[in-house]
């Protein structure tokens, strides 16, 4: 194609094509060489800079500094479109020019400062109605860590400055659950999200290190938890496993190098507790057992006080299951109906005990 994207002529002996991920390259026939970069128009080239101009902004010539996002990392698309608004002139004082890769910006010699984006677009808009989005007030104060935040377009969006990630979704809001979904679903989500916002379970300000070896992660995980008081475990966990955190990162900016550091402590916190819930929940330990009907929803064990520590392994696992759900992670395991009902200090039923022990709840029923 002797065209780009938008449908304006190449140069001459220049050719647009796809590789085969779908990726846009160039093909420079005049020299036989190809570039990631759209060859700049010749026969418009950029005017000489103006004498008011000072050599700030000719390095934000360069790179506009007020690009704005619609979310981390990704440019509006709108700006893109070069000539989208060509039929209209530009306001007073305003210009526009190329990249040397032809991609358009505009100058506003009122401010002396560069954008991405076409100002007769923000006029276009500013003409039009905008519709913010309703957020509820009665949903409370978001988690902690959270903030709500508006693009260009008036569109919230929430950030969560624990994990450095964007989100659409509210946090206090049901995910993935419409207005079709069922009513017990819409209410558990609604416990979930008043259980979270209370102040007990917001985060601490500091770090708790837990370091334990992958071959031996129930021993150490249960030395490192039980040596930690209750406060220390509500900071923010930092799990590393044994010979695996000795991690160079060379000339890497302190930035990225954070970045990589903070998804390694989320891989990391998120394997810790898929480890520990395969063993806690062993039944070779003597702790747990599986229930009467089948092989993956546990009970605790009756005899479990063969092994002496058992009442201490227990709190462990309490813990366990504490920081879990403080820290918003999942454990791989079901217990049977009435160890929730226990927990919940709800009353349990005859048909409780069908899971636990069959032969006994059906001699039970005889009974009566």
């Amino acid at each position: 194609m002797t065209d780009d994207e938008h449908g304006v002529p190449l140069p001459q002996g220049w050719e647009r094509r796809f590789d085969p991920q779908g990726r846009t390259y160039y093909v420079d026939h005049n020299t036989r060489s190809t570039t990631w970069h759209r060859p700049p128009i010749q026969a418009a080239p950029p005017r000489s800079v103006s004498q008011s101009t000072t050599s700030a902004s000719i390095r934000a010539a360069t790179v506009p500094t007020n690009t704005t996002a619609n979310s981390v990392g990704t440019l509006d698309p709108m700006q893109h479109q070069a000539g989208a608004y060509s039929d209209n002139p530009l306001p007073l004082g305003w210009e526009e020019r190329r990249t040397p890769e032809g991609r358009p910006y505009f100058v506003d010699h009122h401010t002396r400062t560069t954008t991405w984006t076409d100002p007769r677009r923000a006029q276009q808009q500013s003409s039009m109605p905008v519709h913010r989005p309703q957020v509820s007030s009665n949903l409370g104060s978001l988690p902690s860590g959270w903030e709500m935040r508006l693009t260009s377009t008036g569109r919230v969006y929430f950030v969560d400055h624990n994990t450095r990630t964007t989100s659409w979704d509210d946090p206090r809001l049901p995910t993935n659950v419409d207005d079709n979904a069922p009513q017990y679903k819409r209410d558990y989500r609604r416990k979930v999200v008043y259980f979270r916002s209370q102040p007990k379970m917001r985060p601490l300000p500091g770090k708790c290190e837990l370091k334990v070896r992958r071959d031996n992660v129930l021993e150490d995980s249960y030395a490192a938890v039980m040596a930690h008081s209750g406060e220390d475990l509500k900071k923010r966990l930092m799990v590393s496993f044994d010979n695996e955190d000795g991690l160079d990162y060379g000339g890497v900016s302190r930035y990225v190098a954070s970045t990589i550091v903070d998804v390694l402590v989320l891989i990391y916190l998120r394997e810790w507790f898929f480890l520990l819930s395969h063993e806690i929940f062993n039944p070779s330990y003597g702790l747990f057992e599986y229930s009467t009907h089948d092989n993956y929803t546990l009970q605790i064990n009756h005899a479990s006080a063969i092994n002496p520590d058992h009442l201490s392994y227990f709190k462990f696992i309490g813990r366990a299951v504490g920081l879990a759900i403080f820290h918003r992670r999942f454990l791989d395991a079901y217990f049977v109906p009435s160890f929730y009902k226990m927990i919940l200090g709800k009353h349990v039923s005859m048909a409780d005990l069908e899971a636990v022990d069959a032969d006994l709840h059906r001699s039970l029923t005889w009974m009566l």
